[in-house]
């Protein structure tokens, strides 16, 4: 299950991950689905159990009918009152599910944003009272579904005891049965419910199971309706397009919504030209759409208006996943793997010889297949970030805000010295950079404000 939904994952659109929050993915994955696999042992165990119920009522069934017609008319109204009561629980296990989620939302926030939380007492309080509260409101939620499933066992054994009062009791007094079976049917029927009991016994992990399956199905769903509209063929590695002139932007736009689908922000219309060979920067204040505009170009974020043409084809569905083999891109947010995943046959010296011009030869060294020491500064690790993009060896490279975390003498050799060797080695570069001291570096410079491109000067 786990992997099947993260085969889905990885498959799905960058703007329905984004909205969806990564603690409903933690989640199904770690909780739910534990869930279901603690619960196939005791369903193992109910399901031999099972047989044991079906022999005996074959049994009790041969040394007297009528009394195994009163013990199913008996037990079919408690499992009624059962099923009353189990369809209660099942709702409450779902909403302790969905307090889990907000329990581990507001875990990320404390974990990710520790920094903050520090410097700021009124936040850390308050973000820490909310932890409280939903944590609180999740055992509370366990407690009352822990309950209730008590309850439910305890009616079972209930349910026995007043079944075998009257086997004892009430057939012989009507004389609806010879005294000789009693006996038999008294052990029968002891045999029959320690059985039944087992069952039960598992009902409450069959419940939680249930639920934890439901919820599971309905992420697959979604998952499968916001599946990349990048279409992946099926076979081998393939190599992305050939990029031979320029990937041109012709009046694009692409709008920010929130779950109720209410515009929140978006750029466009946009027409620039990134020429093979070339370095463009982009400028603008935050929220300009900057980073919009990479994600855009990149097709992460599929296009509400307009078209992209890479040297004159207009990309689309069929040939977005293509397309995007032509970019190696460190953002800002980037994540930095502890493996090199995806390159094979790595030339040491290469990766040896960027470590040393990005200034980490003596921080981290290749070890066949990733990195001696990954416990780097910021600043060290988008470095590395970069180092790890240029391995890839493709012909476009996006930075967003590589040197912001850089000192003044290692950012000027970025800017003038080895963005200048990439270019010379044939390679497209765009950055996001606010290094006004820079912008003579770049052959063409976008300035972008309120989404859209208010200026653009070249060199």
């Amino acid at each position: 299950i786990r992997v099947r939904i993260a085969d889905k994952i990885r498959k799905s659109s960058l703007v329905s991950f984004e909205s969806r929050g990564k603690e409903c993915y933690y989640v199904a994955l770690t909780q739910q689905a534990n869930l279901i696999s603690n619960a196939s042992l005791t369903l193992v165990n109910a399901a031999q159990s099972l047989i044991i119920v079906l022999a005996c009522i074959v049994y009790i069934g041969w040394i007297s009918f009528l009394s195994l017609i009163l013990m199913l008319v008996f037990i079919g109204i408690a499992v009624l009152v059962y099923q009353q009561k189990d369809d209660e629980c099942q709702k409450e296990v779902i909403g302790f599910m969905e307090k889990e989620n907000e329990f581990f939302s507001l875990l990320n926030h404390i974990l990710y944003g520790f920094k903050e939380l520090v410097l700021s007492e009124k936040k850390n309080r308050h973000i820490y009272n909310d932890f409280v509260a939903v944590s609180d409101q999740a055992t509370a939620m366990k407690i009352s579904t822990g309950g209730k499933f008590t309850e439910t066992i305890m009616f079972s054994q209930a349910s026995m005891y007043l079944l075998i009062a009257g086997i004892i009791i009430v057939l012989p007094y009507f004389k609806l049965t010879p005294y000789a079976d009693i006996p038999k049917l008294v052990i029968a029927i002891l045999f029959f419910w320690t059985s039944l009991e087992a069952i039960v016994a598992a009902i409450p992990d069959y419940g939680k199971a249930n639920a934890a399956t439901a919820q599971l199905l309905q992420l697959e769903q979604e998952l499968n309706r916001i599946e990349d509209i990048a279409k992946r063929k099926n076979g081998g590695e393939r190599k992305p397009f050939e990029f031979k002139r320029s990937i041109s932007l012709e009046q694009i736009k692409y709008h920010h919504r929130d779950k109720d689908n209410a515009y929140l922000f978006g750029i466009g219309p946009i027409d620039c030209v990134l020429k093979k060979g070339e370095i463009t920067f982009i400028s603008g204040g935050n929220g300009s759409g900057k980073t919009t505009l990479l994600k855009t170009l990149t097709s992460l974020y599929p296009l509400h208006a307009g078209k992209v043409l890479f040297d004159g084809c207009s990309i689309e569905g069929d040939n977005r996943f293509e397309y995007r083999q032509l970019f190696s891109v460190v953002y800002a947010d980037f994540h930095l793997f502890d493996r090199l995943y995806g390159l094979r046959n790595v030339d040491a010296k290469r990766v040896n010889d960027l470590l040393k011009k990005l200034g980490l030869s003596d921080k981290t060294s290749f070890t066949g297949d990733g990195f001696s020491n990954l416990d780097l500064s910021q600043g060290q690790k988008k470095r590395l970030a970069i180092v790890i993009a240029l391995l890839e060896d493709r012909p476009l490279y996006l930075f967003d805000e590589p040197a912001a975390e850089l000192d003044p003498e290692f950012r000027q050799y970025f800017y003038e010295e080895f963005l200048p060797e990439l270019k010379q080695e044939g390679k497209t570069i765009v950055v996001i950079t606010h290094d006004n001291r820079f912008f003579n570096c770049c052959d063409q410079h976008l300035k972008m404000d309120s989404g859209n491109i208010t200026e653009e000067v070249s060199s």
